[in-house]
């Protein structure tokens, strides 16, 4: 078996497909993303969503203050950038050897049909329908951090359906969401981490399922329906492990922003917050904190 592959999957992981990408591969993607942006109109949060990481880390990258950022983003982002193949120079191009092994494969949330899906798990048409009626739009996630008394507000985005989403055959694509958050560095408080969570979302007996992953780890969220049609907030669980790696549940509200809304307008208020400055930021802070009380279920060695 070649170098660099995985024996199970018999595919090359994207750390090792990084690692595979001598200096001057490297700063032809790099060009190709500036080309790209300036040229075509790409941006660099897509580019974020895209390969599943942080935006600052693509911005360092394609800025040039980063000349080799790490290795799994590097591969995911020659995965990215593949799709652009034909779009970009040839002056960028870069040689396509080290990813003669790689499937074709994407870490993030590609389109996936719903006549594929239904085949594995009994979901109705209409359960994606009512998502892409009912449930499309931007909105806040609040919920408290495990074992502290900060408050975490995160951005979600629910896609609309485009007119492409039936393709010739009348295939329907089940409905996609990117779960924002921003983590403020333990000792610059002025930096944060961001966290970009993907995965798709279906309805089922009056719950909303969001099932998604970040970096591999599993992220999960069931909201309740409400019983109206025009709603503010929609409750429920937002379904993790600890850092002991037990499981754990958190109560969860989404304030529902709209079919539009501008990430930037609310870039401060996605963080982390003491219970004091969260309830100087939000208005609502009451309702929210009423909602989500102060409990967690955690599951572990010490649980009953």
């Amino acid at each position: 078996m070649a170098q660099g592959v995985d024996a199970k999957k018999g595919v090359q992981t994207d750390r090792q497909t990084g690692a595979a990408l001598d200096r001057e591969t490297v700063e032809r993607l790099r060009r190709g993303v500036v080309w790209m942006q300036k040229n075509r109109g790409l941006r660099l949060k897509d580019v974020a969503v895209g390969c599943d990481v942080a935006e600052h880390t693509v911005r360092n990258f394609a800025y040039g203050k980063a000349a080799r950022p790490d290795n799994t983003f590097l591969g995911r982002l020659v995965r990215y950038l593949e799709d652009f193949r034909d779009t970009i120079p040839s002056e960028f191009a870069w040689n396509a050897e080290p990813l003669a092994a790689v499937a074709a494969r994407r870490r993030h949330a590609t389109p996936l049909r719903y006549e594929i899906v239904h085949t594995e798990v009994p979901f109705d048409e209409n359960d994606l329908i009512r998502v892409y009626e009912r449930y499309s739009g931007y909105y806040l996630c609040f919920w408290r951090a495990p074992r502290s008394s900060r408050m975490s507000v995160s951005w979600l985005h629910i896609r609309a359906r485009s007119p492409a989403t039936r393709a010739e055959r009348g295939e329907l694509l089940m409905p996609r969401f990117t779960l924002y958050n921003r983590i403020p560095d333990r000792i610059d408080t002025e930096r944060h981490d961001e966290i970009i969570s993907v995965g798709y979302v279906a309805t089922r007996h009056g719950n909303i399922f969001l099932t998604g992953q970040h970096d591999g780890e599993p992220r999960y969220m069931i909201l309740r329906e409400p019983s109206v049609r025009k709603f503010v907030y929609l409750e429920g669980l937002r379904l993790t492990t600890a850092e002991d790696r037990s499981p754990l549940a958190t109560r969860v509200l989404c304030q529902y922003l709209g079919l539009r809304a501008a990430r930037r307008s609310w870039q401060s208020r996605i963080s982390l917050f003491s219970e004091e400055e969260f309830r100087r930021q939000f208005d609502n802070s009451e309702v929210v904190e009423r909602v989500l009380g102060n409990q967690e279920l955690r599951l572990g060695i010490e649980a009953e």
